[in-house]
C-alpha cells in the first residue's frame, strides 16, 4: 500500500495528470486545505490540469511517513512557482493524508496554509 502512495507522489512531482488519474480509485475524493471534498477521477483530472497550469513545477517532498492499516500521514514540504516564474516561488510546510483501497488512492487530503501560494500569484 505504501508503494501506491509513493507512486502517487511521484506522478504529482512529474506533473503527469494521466498517471495521477490512473492511480486514483474510481470514487476518489480529494479534500482541500479548507476541507472541501472534490469527488471523482474526471473532476480531479481537470483540477490537477488547472493546478499544473498555475504551478507547473509543483513538488512534494516527504520527510516522514506514518502508516496505520490502509491510511498514511505524510509530513514534508510543498513548493512551486506561479506559472513557472522563479521570482514568484514558494515553499511551505505541508501534510497529507492518503487512504488506499485495492492499490489505488481512495482519498488524498492536504493540510497547508495556502496564503503564501496566493501571495505569489500577485
Amino acid at each position: 500500500m505504501k508503494e501506491a502512495v509513493l507512486n502517487f507522489i511521484e506522478a504529482i512531482n512529474a506533473g503527469d495528470v494521466e498517471n495521477i488519474c490512473l492511480l486514483m480509485a474510481q470514487d476518489h475524493v480529494f479534500i482541500d486545505n479548507i476541507g472541501q471534498e472534490h469527488k471523482g477521477v474526471q473532476l480531479m483530472r481537470a483540477g490537477w490540469s488547472n493546478y499544473f497550469e498555475l504551478f507547473p513545477d509543483y513538488k512534494i517532498e516527504i520527510s516522514e511517513i506514518f502508516e496505520r492499516g490502509n491510511e498514511f500521514v505524510l509530513l514534508g514540504r510543498a513548493s512551486a512557482s506561479y506559472k513557472g516564474e522563479k521570482v514568484k516561488c514558494w515553499s511551505i510546510p505541508a501534510a497529507w493524508k492518503a487512504v488506499i483501497e485495492k492499490g489505488k488512492v481512495l482519498s488524498w487530503q492536504v493540510f497547508a496554509d495556502t496564503k503564501v501560494q496566493f501571495d505569489a500569484m500577485k
